[in-house]
């Protein structure tokens, strides 16, 4: 984890206040390789600590 994340890191409350009042993201993870890859997306429901949302997909892993 870098340093910045280390000493600025969110509590669970502001987390969730956050993900309640945002509209967009990112969907990001890494490949085979190790190579991040991160996909736009919308986020269109917060239920329950669930999150909702709808991409369009760019790029297919096998997993």
């Amino acid at each position: 984890m870098q340093n910045r994340m280390k000493t600025h890191q969110l509590t669970e409350e502001q987390t969730l206040q956050l993900l309640e009042r945002t509209e967009t993201g990112a969907l990001a993870t890494v490949d085979v390789e190790g190579r991040p890859y991160a996909v736009p997306v919308h986020l269109y429901g917060w239920m329950e600590r669930s999150m909702f949302t709808a991409c369009r997909l760019v790029k297919r892993f096998q997993i």
